[in-house]
């Protein structure tokens, strides 16, 4: 008679074992977090979908002098992504498209955000170190507007606001 009622409380012991010792599997997930900025940006495929600079300049040489320069884009390059993962981890992936057969696909970064959260540094490893600091205008769970401030050749500050669509 006890073998019998003590059989359904070991199975309830081992589930409860399994479940509460299940290993870490490692993913870059945010299920069940409280929503953050952090928990907001990691763990997507963010998209370019749009690029604007202010003053207009070329983006390349020669090119038109300009304010929307995503619309100056090629296909090849408006499908890059960025993946930004809970470790400070971030990875730039050309994305289905490449402009150059002999293009990386990927290359790492690193990102850490400031204390209040309001701007993300990034460290862009590829074939030289970039550093970038953006202020975050808006972050939802499929929009990141992000603005920097940049300097060309010193002699004009430009600003250029990207905004990034959650593919992911």
């Amino acid at each position: 008679m006890m073998k019998k009622s003590s059989i359904p409380i070991i199975y309830v012991l081992v589930l409860c074992m399994l479940f509460s010792c299940a290993e870490d599997s490692g993913e870059n997930t945010n299920e069940n977090l409280p929503v953050t900025r952090q928990t907001l940006l990691v763990g997507k495929i963010w998209v370019l979908a749009a690029q604007t600079i202010t003053p207009a300049r070329a983006r390349v040489a020669n090119g038109p002098v300009i304010t929307d320069w995503y619309a100056d884009m090629l296909p090849c390059e408006r499908d890059a992504q960025k993946i930004y993962f809970f470790n400070g981890d971030l990875v730039f992936d050309e994305g289905a498209t490449r402009c150059e057969d002999t293009d990386v696909q990927t290359f790492a970064g690193s990102w850490t955000f400031n204390a209040d959260e309001t701007i993300i540094t990034e460290l862009q490893q590829n074939f030289i170190n970039i550093i970038r600091s953006y202020k975050i205008i808006e972050l939802t769970e499929n929009t990141l507007v992000i603005e920097r401030q940049d300097n060309f050749f010193g002699l004009v500050t430009h600003t250029i606001v990207e905004r990034y669509v959650n593919e992911g």
